[in-house]
C-alpha cells in the first residue's frame, strides 16, 4: 500500500510524493482553500499513476508543526476523505 505526501513549496506550489519518489508539483490556485490545494495535488499523483480509490487524510508533522498532510487508501469514505 502507497501513502501520499503533500507539503507546499514556497507560497505557489504544493508537491504529492509516495513512498516510491512519485512525485508531481501543481500550482496553488486562489480560488481554493489550503486544504482543497493540498487534495488537489493528491489527486494529480493519483491522476499520473492511474490509481483509483479512497483516501484518507490526515496530518504530517514535525516537532509539533504541520508541515503538509498524508494520505493512505481506505475502504470507504468518510468527512476526511477523498475519491479519486
Amino acid at each position: 500500500m502507497k501513502a501520499i505526501f503533500t507539503r507546499a513549496y514556497g507560497p505557489h506550489r504544493i508537491s504529492a510524493t509516495d513512498n516510491d519518489g512519485n512525485t508531481v508539483r501543481v500550482d496553488k490556485r486562489s480560488d481554493l482553500q489550503l486544504e482543497e490545494q493540498h487534495n488537489d495535488a493528491a489527486r494529480a499523483l493519483c491522476e499520473k499513476r492511474d490509481w483509483h480509490g479512497t483516501l484518507a487524510k490526515g496530518y504530517w508533522l514535525h516537532a509539533g508543526v504541520t508541515v503538509g498532510r498524508v494520505y493512505v487508501w481506505c475502504g470507504k469514505e468518510s468527512d476526511e476523505s477523498i475519491v479519486v
